[in-house]
C-alpha cells in the first residue's frame, strides 16, 4: 500500500500573503501588487528598472540615492488596499531583497514604510551613519512609540556588510504580542538571525501610503541601489531555512511511502 503525505506548507504561507511586489515589469512608471485587491505602486521620475535580480526574475527597481540634483526618490502606493498593511496588535512579516551601493549618509536609507492601523507607520531601513551609531545596521520601528525602535547590533561595519553592492535578503517578523518590546521581533539577514538592540528616534513619515525606497518629504533617506521581491504577510512566516524550500508561492510536497 502506498500512502502519500502532502504538507501544504507553501499554500499556508501563500494564504497569509497580503502584498507582493515582484517588480517584474521592467518598463513603465508603475509596479503591480500581485495580490488580488491591492493597488500598484507609482514610480517617481528618478526611479528606474534593472535586469539585475537576485534570482531568475525579469527585473528589479533601481533607486538613485541622494546627491546633487536628485529629488525625493521612491515608489508610492497611494490609497492602497488594504489601507493599512500592518498592526501593532497583530502578527506580520516583511521579506525583501536589496542590493545597496552605499548606506552611509546623514540618515538611514529607507527600504519600505508600511502604513499601520494605529499610530505611526512601520519603517525598515539601513544605516551606517558617522556620529549616530544608534542607526547603524538594519533598523525597524516607528517615528513614535507605536512600534519598538530597534537595530541589529551584530555588525561592526554595517557599510561593509550591507552596502557592499551584493544582493541580500532581509526578513522581519513581529509576533503580535507586544509592539514596544524587542522580544516580539526577529530579523534575519540572508537566513541568519540577528541580535537586536535599541535604535535612535526616527523622523516622522506618511502613515497613509506604502512607500518603497525613500520617504515623501526628504532626499537624504533615498535608497541607493536595487530593491526586489517585497512581500508582506499577516503572520509570522516560517524560519528562513524553511522558506527557501518554498520558492515563490510553490507547493512543497513531502512524499512518504509505506509498504504493507
Amino acid at each position: 500500500m502506498l500512502s502519500v503525505v502532502v504538507l501544504l506548507v507553501a499554500a499556508t504561507a501563500q494564504a497569509a500573503l497580503v502584498s507582493h511586489f515582484a517588480m517584474n515589469e521592467n518598463t513603465g512608471t508603475t509596479t503591480a501588487d500581485s495580490v488580488a485587491g491591492n493597488d500598484g505602486g507609482t514610480l517617481t521620475a528618478n526611479v528606474g528598472w534593472s535586469t539585475d535580480t537576485p534570482d531568475s526574475s525579469t527585473s528589479s527597481l533601481s533607486f538613485p540615492g541622494s546627491g546633487s540634483g536628485i529629488a525625493t526618490s521612491y515608489v508610492s502606493v497611494t490609497g492602497s488596499t488594504p489601507g493599512t498593511y500592518v498592526s501593532p496588535t497583530s502578527a506580520f512579516s516583511v521579506s525583501v531583497w536589496f542590493k545597496a551601493d552605499s548606506i552611509v549618509g546623514t540618515a538611514g536609507k529607507s527600504i519600505v514604510t508600511l502604513p499601520s492601523s494605529t499610530g505611526n507607520a512601520f519603517q525598515l531601513f539601513l544605516g551606517a551613519i558617522s556620529g549616530s551609531p544608534g542607526y547603524d545596521g538594519i533598523c525597524i520601528g516607528s517615528a513614535g512609540s507605536t512600534f519598538a525602535r530597534l537595530r541589529t547590533t551584530d555588525m561592526t561595519n554595517p557599510e561593509a556588510t550591507l552596502g557592499d553592492n551584493t544582493w541580500h535578503n532581509v526578513i522581519v517578523s513581529f509576533d503580535g504580542v507586544n509592539a514596544t518590546a524587542a522580544s516580539s521581533y526577529a530579523i534575519y539577514l540572508d537566513d541568519v538571525s540577528q541580535t537586536l538592540g535599541a535604535a535612535s528616534s526616527y523622523g516622522g513619515v506618511n502613515n497613509s501610503d506604502l512607500i518603497i525606497g525613500g520617504v515623501t518629504t526628504r532626499t537624504d533617506t533615498n535608497f541607493n541601489g536595487l530593491i526586489d521581491e517585497l512581500k508582506v504577510y499577516d503572520t509570522v512566516i516560517p524560519e528562513p531555512a524553511t522558506m527557501s524550500l518554498l520558492g515563490i508561492g510553490g507547493l512543497l510536497a513531502l512524499v512518504r511511502r509505506r509498504r504493507k
